[in-house]
C-alpha cells in the first residue's frame, strides 16, 4: 500500500506540474515584444535598443544593414512582413518604401515636437537625426596660410589657395555627393549650380568614391578641405582627434534625415508604435549626443553632440528629397558630362 501511495503522490505532483507549466506557457510566450530593421552604426544602434528595452520591458529583435538592403528586403516581404519598424538610413530609402504602399502612417504625439521639414507631409515616416554638409579644413594648411579663414561660403571654395586642393565625392557613386549637387542646384538654380561646379573643378583634387573619405584625406594633410556630411566631420575631430575645423557655407547647405516608420502589416503594431514615440522622446533625442556618433537630433531643443553649434546657427535649406529622387539620373548624367568629363 506504502509503494502505491507513493505513485498516487507522485503523479499528482506531476498532474499538477504540467497544470502549472500549461497556466503559465501562455504568459512566458505572450511577453510583448518588437522587430526592427536598424540603418545606421551597429554600436550606436545597441545603445538605442538597449535603453528601449530597459525602459518599456519589450523585448527587441534588431536587424542592421544599409539603407538599399532593408529597402529591397521590405520589397521582397511586402505580402509577409518579417519586421515591425524601421529606423535610420536615408531618408532617400523611407521616400521610395512610402511611395511603393511599404509603410503604415502613424503619427506619434511626439512628432510635434519634430520640425515639418524633417517629416513625410502624410505621416508615413518621421526624422529621427539630421546630418549636414559642411566643410573639414585642415588646421595645418590654415596656419601656413594666415591670410585665409576656414570656408564659410560655396565661393570660398573658389579661391586659387585651393587650387588642386579639395576633394569632394562623386555623386554617381556617393549619396553625400548627391546631397552636396543637388543642394546647390536648389540654391543657385540648374544653369548656375553647373557653372559653379565647373569653377569649383579647378581646385578639386580628387572626386573620392566614398562620401566621408575627403574629410579623412584634409584630417591627414593629404588636402586643404574636404566636403563631406558635418557628424562625420566631428567623429574625425572628437573621436579620432585629427586636426580639422568644421564650418558651414552661409547661402544654406544641404541635409539628409535618418527616417523611423512603422511598416505596414507590422504584427506588432502596438509595440512598433510604442517604439515609435520612444525614439522621438525626449530622453531617446537625448542620446544622440553620447553616442559618439555626432548626429543631430530632430527634435526641438534636444541636446547636441560636442562640436555642434546650435541649429539656428546652421543655414539648412527647404531641401525637396523628392525632387532630388525623382532627378537623381538626370543630376548624375548632367554632373558626368559637364563636369567630370570636362
Amino acid at each position: 500500500m506504502h509503494r502505491i501511495g507513493s505513485v498516487r503522490t507522485g503523479l499528482l505532483a506531476v498532474a499538477v506540474l504540467l497544470i502549472a507549466l500549461t497556466v503559465l506557457a501562455p504568459i512566458t510566450f505572450a511577453a510583448k515584444s518588437v522587430t526592427v530593421y536598424v540603418s545606421y552604426e551597429t554600436d550606436e544602434a545597441k545603445i538605442f535598443m538597449d535603453a528601449f528595452q530597459k525602459d518599456t520591458g519589450i523585448q527587441v529583435n534588431w536587424i542592421r544593414q544599409s539603407t538599399g538592403t532593408i529597402l529591397n528586403r521590405l520589397r521582397a516581404e511586402k505580402a509577409n512582413p518579417q519586421a515591425d519598424v524601421w529606423v535610420g538610413g536615408s531618408w532617400g530609402g523611407y521616400g521610395a518604401a512610402a511611395d511603393e504602399g511599404l509603410f503604415e502612417p502613424y503619427v506619434s504625439p511626439q512628432a510635434q515636437y519634430i520640425p515639418d521639414k524633417y517629416k513625410d507631409a502624410k505621416s508615413r515616416w518621421t526624422g529621427v537625426y539630421v546630418g549636414t554638409i559642411g566643410f573639414a579644413t585642415n588646421k595645418d594648411f590654415l596656419a601656413k596660410h594666415p591670410w585665409v579663414k576656414a570656408p564659410t561660403s560655396w565661393f570660398d571654395l573658389l579661391n586659387p589657395v585651393y587650387r588642386h586642393n579639395i576633394q569632394m565625392p562623386n555623386p554617381g557613386s556617393s549619396g553625400t555627393a548627391m546631397t552636396t549637387v543637388a543642394a546647390l542646384i536648389q540654391i543657385m538654380g540648374w544653369d548656375d549650380a553647373f557653372e559653379y561646379l565647373k569653377d569649383l573643378d579647378k581646385n578639386i583634387q580628387l572626386y573620392t568614391e566614398h562620401g566621408s573619405a575627403g574629410g579623412a584625406a584634409a584630417g591627414r594633410g593629404e588636402c586643404a578641405v574636404g566636403i563631406i556630411f558635418a557628424q562625420d566631420i566631428l567623429h574625425l575631430i572628437y573621436a579620432e582627434h585629427n586636426p580639422l575645423v568644421l564650418s558651414f557655407p552661409k547661402e544654406g547647405t544641404g541635409y539628409e534625415v535618418g527616417g523611423l516608420a512603422l511598416i505596414k502589416g507590422a504584427k506588432h503594431p502596438d509595440e512598433a508604435k510604442v517604439f515609435i514615440d520612444w525614439m522621438l522622446s525626449e530622453k531617446a533625442q537625448n542620446m544622440w549626443a553620447k553616442t559618439g556618433f555626432y548626429h543631430m537630433p530632430t527634435r526641438i531643443g534636444a541636446a547636441l553632440s560636442e562640436g555642434w553649434p546650435p541649429a539656428s546657427e546652421i543655414n539648412v535649406i527647404n531641401y525637396d528629397n523628392n525632387w532630388v529622387g525623382a532627378n537623381r539620373d538626370k543630376i548624375v548624367a548632367a554632373w558626368t558630362k559637364e563636369v567630370l568629363q570636362k
